[in-house]
C-alpha cells in the first residue's frame, strides 16, 4: 500500500511539474521499521482503508488540477498571441492611416500654394494695374522729361526680368512716353518684345531697338558713332537711345536715352539703370567714346516723331556741318599758301640783295664779261688755291641764308667768276642763275 502511495504521490508531481524528493528504497525501510516497532500503527493503516480512497482521491484531484493548470498556461499563451496579432494588425493600421494622412496633408499643401500662386497671380496684376496708375498720377522727371528706372517695383511683377535685363525697354519707354504723350511702360515694351522674339532675360537683341520703337508709332534711323548726327537729331529734339560698354555706365552692356544736347555739346541722359548717374550732363564725345559696338545700325538709334520734318532740319544741319568743314579746309590751304608766298617773298629778296651785292664786289675783269659766264662754275680740281674773286664768298653767304647745304657745298668746290675763266680747270658747270630761278634743289652737286 505504501508503496502504492509513493507511485501516485510519484505521479502527482511529475502532473504537476514537480521533481519528486522520495526515495523509495528508504520509503521502504522506514516503512518495515514502522512495522516492527508500532504494530499499532501498521495494522491501523493496513486495516484502514479508507486511507487508500482518500489518496487515490487526491491524486486524482491533483492530475485534474494540473491538467487545469497547464489548460489555463495553453490558454494565456494563446491570449497573448492573439494579442500580438491584434496589436499588429492595429500598428499596421496605424501606419497606413499615418501614410495616408501624410498624404492628404501633402496634397493639402499642394492645393494651397496652388491657391497661393494664383492668388499671387492675381494680385500681381492688380498690383501692376494699380501701380502703373500711381506712376501715371505721379511721374518722375529728369529735367523736363519723364523718367522710368528699370528696378522699381511697380515694373518687376510680371516675370519679364525687367529689374537685371529690361534697360533696353525702359530706354524705349522713355523716348515713346515723351514723344508721343502716351503712357507706355516698361513692361508694355518688355512683353512686346518678348512676344515677337526681341527681348528676353538675357536682355534685348539689337534688331529688337528698331522694332520695338517703331512697333510703338515712332521713326528709328541707325547713326553709328557719326557725332555731327547724334548732336542735329538732339538739336532738333529727337531722342538717342545709345548701348554703352564697359566703363563708367556699365561693366558690360546698358542701354540709355540722350534726351538733349547743350551749347557745350554736353548731353543730358536718362539712365534707366541709375538716378544718380541721370543727374549729370556728360560731354558728347565721351558718351560716344563709351559705347558698345553693335549692329542694326547701333550702337546710336535716333528715336523721332515726325520723320520728314526733322530729316529735312537735321539735313539741312549736316549740310552746314559739311561746309564748315569745307570752309575750314580751305582756310588751311589758303594758310599754306600764304605761307609759301612769304616765305617765296623773303626768298626773292634774299636773291636779289645777293645779285647788288656781288655786282658791287665784282673787280674790273669780272664787269666785261657775260653774267651768264660770272654766275657759271666749274668745279675746281683741287680745294688747296685760294679764291681771288669775291662771288665764292657771296654764294656761301647766300647758301647760309637759305638754309641751303647743296649751294653751300658749290660755294666751296666750284669756281666762279674770274677764278673761272683764269683757271679754265674744271669740267664740270654749274648755272647758280638756272639754279636760282627754279626754286628748287634740281641740280645735285657731285
Amino acid at each position: 500500500m505504501y508503496k502504492k502511495k509513493l507511485l501516485y504521490l510519484s505521479l502527482a508531481a511529475c502532473m504537476m511539474g514537480m521533481t519528486p524528493n522520495v526515495n523509495l528504497h528508504a520509503e521502504e525501510k522506514s516503512v518495515i521499521v514502522q512495522d516492527q516497532g508500532q504494530s499499532e500503527t501498521s495494522t491501523e493503516v493496513t486495516e484502514n482503508p479508507t486511507n487508500d480512497t482518500h489518496v487515490e482521491e487526491s491524486t486524482t484531484e491533483a492530475t485534474t488540477h494540473q491538467k487545469h493548470e497547464t489548460h489555463k498556461k495553453e490558454a494565456h499563451k494563446n491570449k497573448k498571441k492573439v494579442k500580438k496579432k491584434n496589436t499588429k494588425k492595429k500598428n499596421s493600421k496605424k501606419k497606413e492611416n499615418k501614410n495616408q494622412e501624410k498624404k492628404s496633408k501633402k496634397n493639402k499643401k499642394a492645393k494651397k500654394k496652388k491657391k497661393k500662386q494664383n492668388k499671387a497671380e492675381q494680385k500681381s496684376i492688380k498690383t501692376y494695374a494699380e501701380m502703373s496708375l500711381e506712376k501715371k498720377n505721379h511721374k518722375e522727371y529728369v529735367g523736363s522729361y519723364v523718367y522710368f528706372n528699370q528696378a522699381d517695383e511697380a515694373w518687376n511683377h510680371s516675370g519679364l526680368s525687367i529689374h537685371s535685363a529690361g534697360c533696353g525697354p525702359s530706354a524705349i519707354a522713355v523716348c515713346i512716353t515723351n514723344l508721343t504723350s502716351k503712357w507706355v511702360t516698361p513692361v508694355d515694351v518688355a512683353s512686346w518684345g518678348s512676344q515677337n522674339g526681341y527681348y528676353s532675360s538675357a536682355g534685348s537683341v539689337h534688331e529688337g531697338i528698331p522694332a520695338m520703337v517703331e512697333h510703338f508709332g515712332l521713326q528709328c534711323e541707325g547713326a553709328g558713332t557719326d557725332y555731327e548726327k547724334i548732336k542735329a537729331a538732339l538739336k532738333n529734339g529727337n531722342f538717342v537711345i545709345g548701348l554703352m560698354g564697359p566703363g563708367y555706365f556699365t561693366n558690360g552692356g546698358h542701354f540709355i536715352t540722350l534726351v538733349e544736347i547743350d551749347q557745350d555739346d554736353k548731353v543730358t541722359v536718362a539712365d534707366v539703370g541709375s538716378r544718380r548717374r541721370s543727374q549729370f550732363k556728360y560731354a558728347l564725345k565721351d558718351v560716344i567714346g563709351e559705347s558698345k559696338a553693335a549692329g542694326a545700325g547701333g550702337p546710336f538709334w535716333i528715336v523721332r516723331s515726325n520723320k520728314n520734318t526733322d530729316v529735312k532740319e537735321e539735313k539741312k544741319v549736316s549740310k552746314l556741318s559739311k561746309g564748315v568743314k569745307k570752309i575750314k579746309k580751305k582756310k588751311k590751304i589758303d594758310h599754306k599758301k600764304e605761307t609759301l608766298k612769304n616765305k617765296e617773298k623773303v626768298r626773292d629778296q634774299i636773291i636779289h640783295s645777293f645779285y647788288l651785292e656781288t655786282t658791287n664786289d665784282m673787280n674790273d675783269f669780272e664787269k666785261k664779261l657775260p653774267l651768264t659766264v660770272v654766275y657759271t662754275g666749274t668745279k675746281r680740281l683741287s680745294t688747296d688755291t685760294e679764291h681771288h674773286s669775291k662771288i665764292n664768298q657771296h654764294i656761301e653767304k647766300l647758301a647760309k641764308e637759305l638754309n641751303d647745304p647743296y649751294l653751300l657745298q658749290v660755294a666751296k668746290e666750284y669756281n666762279f667768276g674770274s677764278d673761272n675763266v683764269s683757271s679754265g680747270q674744271g669740267t664740270i658747270a654749274f648755272n647758280l642763275v638756272t639754279y636760282l630761278s627754279s626754286g628748287a634743289t634740281e641740280y645735285q652737286v657731285n
